[in-house]
């Protein structure tokens, strides 16, 4: 079985999370192996893992994922507390490829996103002039979620409309699904499930099962579930969750909206209108670097008519662009489903750990090829990935910060006198590499992360050991070392 985890990257609490997903696939499911997305190197971090558990140690890891400096994976090597092995699965140059795209693109975008701007706002012009009330205001939920993917908002806007305007769901078993969830979370007396949940935790306290898995894996008899009313809730609850279908419910969503839009469009110009929009949302997201799988299938539908449409709006460059891109991000891929089916040293239950194109992309190959997986999408606590950030991340190069030799001076005119100010391969590689991809290469980090670590231990300064482990020289006083070593 593969366990798919969707990774977002820049994402702090993204990343927390899916490094408790692998910490407890390992210590509890025993998954030993995490293929990654962005490496080509294989190590367990043995150096670092071996480090011992202490406040330190967790501070360190803990600020450096905070900052972006490593990933979840990494973390979770790092502080689980049996070992686990991360994979690489790229090929160096496909993935430098798709690199020197993403920036050529980052140096475009901003121009990209005025352009777009424009011609959205005059689609809008349009609107407003073609377009009844009752269409109008659809259209403007349809916009919000078409810009910001939330079905939360959505879906109560989507019934409204559908229930105003007479539009059959009853072949929709996905949309009824959906609202019959929707009910049921309504009816939880919160303070009173937060009771019944402490008082069987503390029958189970000696397992390593959390609340969920206990539930999930019908672990409790039924006969003492049936005391705990809100929890036999949350029991259905789960089961009606597990049959949700994403694939299965976005098509059913654009059924409904077509059934919707059936009794709101009075004439060919509206429909031709709305039609017109659709591409403009399609394009926004390729041209955005936003698009899924399904979206590069629906632009070879709509390809002749957006060619035209972004032509006119001065964007065709721009496209070609993010087709070249999307292009190499496929051939990725390919390269990751070959390395999981063929190579021994993935063999066996797998996690993998991709971005959402990628975990698309993989999914069909899956299913196609009839191996069993799950998708797990971690908890992103209603923020956004740190877009700025991951920017930053993927233009700077190895030489960032990295000193050249002993005599590499600190800022302040003083030599630095610790073990990092002799040269060391990571900081003789080649000019233009990312320290994105350094994070997810992994095999440096454990010569960086005990170095760090023990400036920590000495000086009791993280942002001094944050300063090792991106290769920066720190003095650390003779006074410091003897105290350290008095206490070992």
């Amino acid at each position: 079985t593969i366990i798919q985890i969707q990774d977002v990257h820049a994402h702090v609490v993204a990343q927390q999370n899916i490094a408790v997903i692998l910490e407890r696939l390992r210590t509890v499911f025993g998954i030993e192996k995490a293929a990654l997305e962005g490496a080509w190197a294989s190590t367990s971090l043995p150096q670092s893992h071996a480090l011992p558990t202490s406040r330190e140690k967790q501070l360190l890891a803990g600020t450096l994922l905070d900052d972006d400096r490593i990933s979840g994976p990494v973390y979770a090597a790092i502080m689980c507390p049996k070992p686990i092995s991360l994979i690489g699965m790229e090929n160096e140059t496909a993935y430098e490829k798709n690199r020197d795209l993403f920036l050529t693109h980052l140096g475009k975008v901003k121009e990209i996103d005025e352009n777009l701007r424009s011609y959205g706002a005059s689609l809008e012009e349009s609107q407003q002039s073609a377009w009844g009330p009752e269409l109008l205001s659809f259209g403007t939920e349809f916009k919000k979620f078409r810009e910001t993917s939330n079905l939360g908002k959505f879906f109560p806007a989507l019934l409204e409309a559908a229930e105003a305007k007479n539009a059959d769901t009853s072949n929709l078993a996905q949309i009824a699904l959906v609202r019959n969830i929707m009910d049921m979370e309504k009816l939880f007396q919160k303070e009173r499930l937060q009771q019944e949940a402490e008082h069987l935790m503390r029958e189970y306290k000696n397992t390593s099962w959390t609340l969920e898995e206990l539930i999930r894996g019908d672990k409790i008899p039924q006969e003492k579930l049936g005391l705990y009313p809100e929890l036999k809730k949350m029991a259905r609850l789960y089961h009606l969750r597990d049959q949700i279908s994403l694939a299965d419910l976005t098509a059913q969503i654009e059924t409904l909206t077509g059934r919707i839009l059936e009794k709101l469009v009075k004439t060919p110009e509206e429909n031709a209108l709305w039609e017109k929009t659709e591409r403009f949302y399609l394009a926004r997201r390729i041209l955005l670097l936003q698009a899924s799988p399904a979206d590069m299938k629906a632009y070879e539908n709509e390809k002749v008519l957006l060619g035209s449409e972004l032509a006119g709006a001065g964007l065709s460059e721009a496209l070609s662009l993010s087709l070249d891109f999307y292009e190499v991000v496929k051939k990725r891929d390919e390269i990751f489903f070959d390395r999981l089916v063929n190579d021994p040293a993935l063999a066996g239950n797998i996690a993998i750990v991709t971005g959402g194109f990628h975990t698309d992309g993989l999914s069909e190959r899956f299913r196609a090829a009839g191996i069993s997986y799950i998708t797990i999408t971690p908890e992103l606590a209603g923020a956004a990935m740190n877009e700025k950030l991951y920017n930053e991340r993927m233009k700077e190069n190895r030489g960032t910060g990295i000193p050249q030799g002993p005599n590499t001076k600190r800022q302040d005119g003083e030599r630095g006198t610790n073990a990092l100010s002799e040269d060391r391969s990571p900081m003789n590689a080649p000019e233009g590499a990312t320290l994105s991809e350094l994070r997810n290469a992994i095999a440096w980090i454990d010569d960086r992360f005990p170095e760090s670590y023990e400036v920590l231990l000495q000086t009791r300064d993280v942002r001094k050991a944050q300063k090792v482990f991106l290769g920066t020289t720190v003095t650390v006083s003779r006074s410091d070392k003897i105290a350290l070593l008095s206490k070992q």
